[in-house]
């Protein structure tokens, strides 16, 4: 009986350390594996037997083979990995967004210096045809750059929506495999067979791969199946269930597409939840960079079409005609209507326009219109808050003033239902729409339309100051070529004077002159004609001063130094900024979050590392350490056998002596 239970230890023994050996063996053949975990045997002694007055060891079982690893590591290595894989994916397109917008050749900085210095050039010589050609030339090849680098952005923009969803069908395809093992953890733990080992490594694999596309959150169910969940807590893999992510275009928002989760037929919208990994970092950038930049690039464009255009109109060009766009309209109707898009869900049939009213009112904002039945409500769709509230208008076509963003939105008929929405993006389409209004140099307006002359007979010190034209579609320029009326500015006294139409003659309006200071001449006289004839000094009495149209003036140059004028004026970001101005804070704004994006990219792939290190002095494999273990394994059995040998011994002693 004592020789039976002495084999059966040692056997027990064998059996154990060769259990030993094979982990240790396997270990040692998975040291290069990526994401396996060391494994290790549990002993537990086989229950002991009585005899005599005390209990004997019966001898060793093994218990379980259980993987070495340490949850909060394995968490922290999945935080830190989901950082940077956003980081990293945000960084490289910043750091691409930055170079074209840098880029002399890409970029609006040479263009619109470029642009100016034609215009200086036509100002110091608006007689010259070469000029005008070179300042035709400019116009063309501003209108191209802006178009131009409005293709490459949108280019980058397609680029990252072809990004997402490529990510998108990743994590699908990742969130199957997860739900197999998922699957297969199931019904090996349910068959009592110890902990499937490495189908945890290969799931614990997959769920780390996951989080660098985006960030997850896991919870344990008891029989061993792990939940998933994204976003803001929907669930990717429930038990051993995947749900379905899909990218959709946006019906409010062209050319944007949405991330939604498929629940049956139902298809909820994540994009705004969607946080960490790659498909973190492309969506922060498309939303929060990209885009912002595309509009600030469009409110460029638009600002230097509409204050050029209201300056050139104001001038007349090498024919005598009365200046016109040198872009095309801001406000032209297709434009008003590419600025706004309607839901696909809307039941209404309101028609809803955008026009531009302050291009120095612009934000780099878009908007979302809504209507609830009772008003409609105009919300920044950055920022959430409540831009306008107001009730449908009584008769259609109706102008409602949102005087705080710089401008009007236009209902030109239909009704709307509640819940219709509209989507507004004042200046996302800016500089693709630029484009040349004018067709050849001569139609260039340099000059000032008004000509102001003293008669010869004058015997005062009055002068002009100048002759500031402010709205050429007054009555004053009615007749093509003429001004209608031309004006006598007559004075009877020193401080006294006349307006007088001389095909009258007729006296249109009297004023009082102060000498020695500047004197706004026909607004003294009460009259509004379009212009304003500013003088200084002293006129004497009798003396006289002609105001005619500028025919022939081929050498004034006064509007071609408003217009070049325009360079340095502060007529962006609410009269802070000038046209490059504005464009060099978007490309040091952008410098200043791609060189951020970095240094964080960077601090976050250290973060990786020494959570990859932890992971790894906890169960990585160490060669020296199993081979210690090999030893010691190999030890017990040979000791193991041995004991067998004794048994025998004293077996076969015992019948012997029988």
């Amino acid at each position: 009986m004592a020789g039976v239970d002495l084999l059966n230890v040692a056997i027990s023994g064998l059996q154990g350390s060769q259990s030993g050996l094979d982990t240790t063996a396997n270990n040692i053949s998975n040291v290069n594996t990526e994401g396996y975990s060391r494994q290790r045997v549990e002993f537990t002694p086989l229950g002991a037997v009585p005899f005599g007055n005390n209990f004997f060891g019966a001898g060793v079982d093994v218990q379980s083979v259980t993987r070495i690893i340490d949850q909060i590591a394995t968490l922290e290595l999945r935080t830190s990995q989901s950082d940077f894989e956003q980081l990293s994916a945000f960084a490289g397109l910043a750091t691409r967004l930055d170079e074209v917008l840098g880029d002399e050749n890409l970029g609006l900085s040479s263009a619109l210096q470029g642009f100016f210095d034609a215009i200086h050039g036509v100002a110091s010589d608006p007689s010259s045809l070469a000029q005008r050609e070179v300042m035709f030339h400019q116009i063309q090849a501003v209108s191209q750059r802006f178009n131009n680098l409005y293709a490459n952005l949108q280019q980058m923009a397609e680029s990252t929506n072809q990004q997402i969803a490529s990510v998108v069908a990743k994590i699908n395809t990742l969130g199957q495999n997860i739900a197999a093992l998922n699957e297969d953890i199931i019904a090996a733990k349910g068959q009592a067979q110890g902990a499937p080992n490495d189908l945890l490594d290969r799931r614990d694999n997959l769920i780390r791969e996951l989080s660098g596309l985006v960030k997850v959150f896991t919870v344990e169910q008891d029989d061993g199946a792990v939940n998933v969940f994204i976003g803001n807590g929907q669930g990717l893999v429930v038990g051993v269930n995947s749900t379905t992510l899909a990218t959709t275009t946006s019906g409010e928002r062209p050319g944007h597409l949405d991330i939604v989760l498929q629940n049956g037929s139902t298809q909820i919208d994540i994009t705004a939840n969607i946080e960490g990994g790659k498909l973190g970092g492309l969506r922060t950038f498309r939303d929060d960079m990209l885009e912002p930049a595309i509009n600030r690039i469009g409110k460029v464009a638009l600002a230097l079409a509409d204050q050029i255009n209201r300056q050139h109109r104001l001038g007349i060009d090498l024919n005598g005609q009365l200046g016109g766009d040198v872009f095309t309209d801001i406000n032209a109707t297709s434009a008003q209507q590419a600025r706004v898009a309607q839901s696909p869900s809307n039941t209404g049939t309101l028609d809803v326009q955008l026009r531009i009213d302050d291009t120095n009112l612009l934000t780099d904002d878009n908007y979302r219109l809504s209507f609830d039945g009772v008003n409609f409500q105009l919300t920044n769709d950055r920022t959430g808050s409540v831009v306008s509230t107001f009730p449908p208008p009584g008769a259609t076509p109706a102008t409602i003033s949102v005087p705080s963003e710089g401008f009007s939105i236009v209902i030109n008929g239909g009704t709307a239902n509640a819940g219709d929405r509209f989507f507004i993006q004042p200046t996302r389409l800016g500089a693709l729409q630029l484009a040349t209004a004018l067709t050849t140099p001569e139609q260039i307006a340099a000059a000032n339309p008004i000509r102001f002359t003293a008669r010869g007979t004058n015997s005062g010190s009055g002068a002009l100051v100048s002759v500031d034209v402010t709205d050429t579609t007054t009555a004053a320029f009615s007749t093509p070529g003429t001004l209608s009326p031309p004006l006598e500015i007559q004075f009877t006294s020193v401080t006294a004077y006349n307006v007088v139409d001389p095909t009258g003659p007729t006296v249109l309006g009297s004023g009082v002159f102060t000498p020695g200071q500047e004197n706004n001449v026909l607004a003294g006289a009460g009259l509004s004609l379009g212009y304003e004839i500013v003088m200084k000094g002293a006129p004497a009495a009798g003396d006289v001063f002609d105001v005619t149209f500028n025919s022939g003036g081929v050498g004034d140059n006064r509007n071609a130094e408003k217009l070049a004028a325009l360079q340095t004026s502060k007529v962006m970001e609410q009269g802070s900024a000038d046209f490059q101005q504005s464009y060099l804070q978007l490309v040091s704004r952008v410098g200043a979050q791609t060189q951020e994006s970095l240094i964080n990219r960077d601090a976050a792939q250290s973060l990786v590392r020494a959570a990859e290190s932890r992971r790894q002095q906890a169960s990585g494999v160490n060669l020296d350490e199993e081979a210690a273990n090999l030893i010691r394994f190999q030890q017990a059995y040979q000791a193991s056998a041995q004991v067998i040998s004794v048994a025998r011994n004293i077996f076969q002693t015992l019948i012997d002596s029988v």
